[in-house]
This record gives C-alpha cells, sequence and structure tokens, in this order.
C-alpha cells in the first residue's frame, strides 16, 4: 500500500523529531519510525470502516421508519439499494476488514454526529438520487457510487480532517496518501478477484523495512560526515543560514544515493526535489538539487556510488 515516497515521508518526519529532540535514542527513535508507518493502516482501515458506519446508520433510519404509527408504502418497503450496496456488503464482509478492525480496535462508536452529517450530504447529492432511481444492480455501479461518496463527502471532508488530526498528528500528511490506496482498493473488487480485500501495509515488506532501516539509522550515524560534505559544496554559505530542513533533506538524499543500492540515482534526485516542494521553501529544490548534483559527481569518482542492476546509475 505504501509507496516509496510515502515512506521518504516518514523518514523525514521521524528523523527531524530525532534531530530536534534531547534524546540521543536511535532505537526508540527507529521503533517510534515503525509504529508512526503502523498508525497509517489504522487510518486506512477507519475510512473503510467508516463506510460501514454508514450504511448502518441509514439501515437503522429505514427500520425505524417502519415502527412509525401510520408508516407509509415507501416506509414499509423501502428502497435498500444503498445498504446493499456490493461494496459496503463486501467491505463488511471480508475477513482481512474483519481482522484488521478487531486486532486494532477501530471504531466511530462516539463520532454518529460526524456519521450522520456525512450521510446527510451524501442522500442530498445527484450521484445518489441517479443511483437510488435506477432499479438495476451492477458491481460497477456500486463502485462507481463508493467512490464518487469518498471524493466528494469523505476525503476531504474538513470534520474528518479535525477528527484524524486529533487522533494523530501525523496523520494530515497520510491522508493524502491513504486516499489514493482507498480508491484503488475498491477499484480492485470484480477487477483481481471477486472479494474485497484490503492491501497489505508494505509492498514488500522486507524490502521495505530494509530501505527504512538503512535511510534512518545511517542518517543519523553519518551525520557529521554528511554535513562535511554538504559544507564542502556550500562554501559561499554560512551553515547556520541554510535552513534545517533543507539540510535533513539533503543528507537524507545523500545517504539514499551511497547506501540502497537498488533504488535508481535519478530516482533518488527526483524523490528529494519533490520532497523540498512539499516540506521547504520555493527556492530550496533548485538548491537542494545543485548540492546533491556536486556531491553525487565526488561520490562517483571516490566510488561510493553502488547500484546492483541495469540502469540504476543513472
Amino acid at each position: 500500500m505504501l509507496s516509496r515516497r510515502h515512506l521518504r515521508v516518514k523518514l523525514l518526519q521521524s528523523l527531524y523529531a530525532f534531530f530536534h529532540s534531547e534524546s540521543n535514542d536511535l532505537e526508540k527513535g527507529e521503533k517510534d519510525l515503525f509504529n508512526s508507518i503502523d498508525q497509517v493502516y489504522d487510518l486506512y482501515v477507519s475510512f473503510f470502516d467508516l463506510f460501514i458506519e454508514i450504511k448502518d446508520y441509514e439501515f437503522r433510519i429505514l427500520e425505524e421508519r417502519k415502527q412509525k404509527k401510520l408508516p407509509t408504502e415507501a416506509d414499509l418497503k423501502p428502497n435498500l439499494k444503498f445498504v446493499e450496496n456490493a461494496i459496503f456488503s463486501g467491505i463488511e464482509n471480508s475477513e482481512s476488514f474483519k481482522e484488521a478492525k478487531k486486532s486494532r480496535k477501530i471504531t466511530w462508536a462516539d463520532h454518529d454526529d460526524v456519521v450522520r452529517k456525512i450521510l446527510m450530504k451524501i442522500k442530498s447529492s445527484e450521484a445518489y438520487q441517479t443511483y437510488m432511481e435506477n432499479p438495476s444492480r451492477d458491481l460497477e455501479e456500486d463502485k462507481k457510487l463508493v467512490i464518487t461518496i469518498f471524493k466528494e463527502f469523505i476525503a476531504d471532508n474538513e470534520l474528518l480532517r479535525d477528527h484524524f488530526e486529533e487522533e494523530n498528528i501525523y496523520w494530515y500528511d497520510d491522508v493524502f496518501f491513504v486516499c489514493s490506496a482507498i480508491v484503488k482498493t475498491i477499484k480492485a473488487v470484480g477487477a483481481k478477484n471477486d472479494s474485497f480485500e484490503l492491501f497489505p501495509l508494505f509492498k514488500d515488506e522486507e524490502d521495505d523495512r530494509l530501505f527504512l532501516t538503512t535511510i534512518y539509522r545511517h542518517t543519523i550515524m553519518d551525520d557529521d560526515q554528511l554535513g562535511e560534505l554538504i559544507k564542502e559544496k556550500t562554501k559561499n554559505w554560512e551553515m547556520d543560514r541554510i535552513a534545517s530542513m533543507d539540510m535533513l533533506l539533503m543528507k537524507m538524499g545523500i545517504t539514499e544515493l551511497k547506501r540502497v543500492e537498488s533504488v535508481p540515482v535519478k530516482v533518488t534526485l527526483n524523490e528529494f526535489i519533490e520532497l523540498a516542494k512539499m516540506y521547504s521553501t520555493p527556492k530550496s529544490k533548485v538548491f537542494i538539487n545543485g548540492i546533491l548534483d556536486k556531491v553525487l559527481i565526488d561520490l562517483k569518482r571516490n566510488g561510493q556510488i553502488k547500484k546492483s542492476g541495469r540502469g540504476l546509475m543513472e
């Protein structure tokens, strides 16, 4: 589920926290890194659980209407198309979802008001009305509605953003990546298999964990050496004038160039330029790119760039 870019973001957050704390406990910092990554999965599961809560809320409304003193024909025989949506059923019956929800203790029990407000917006939408007026039942139509609901009423919902930020301060940065994974998971139903299955947290757990530990440990352990490499290439700059975020991004980039054999040089350079765009100043991307290019020349000359695989050097 998590891309290498997202892993780099988590590394950046954890390393920034480490270098700006009074603790020198590398082992604890690394444990915190993996905990923060594991919690991304809580966010992923929480979104799917929200779908079920919304569906259940609507089902309760329909059942309550049947109990009215003078129920109408529509009350007694409601349109069940929404609550019987195949994607909702697939999530609810999925063993991977049930196991993750239980083990991670995911719940919306204390947030009925948020669920209700989202449901009301959904029901007032044109997409919902069109869906409910069509008597046919079709998996692709069900998927389309759920994806529309997610994009329009859940992914960028201010109430949910506030809720998630209260739960975990790093989730604000995780939402974009997780939302992409949510849509891909829904689209996979019927395409790759007939049932709903959660994606695993890592695409390649062993390789991704090695990637994380390598960059995390060596960025910290080689800090002085990395600082000297950067200092040599910034002789016209006073070191204390370089933004701490820029310094960290360059140290991480150099570490990845030197220590991660499986990632092409161009990919590393491009990824750290993108991180600079996201987390530093408008001019940082040009500055960081220039310094990394200079450092790379020396690293190649000294035989410190070792890449395993065709085309990985350039």
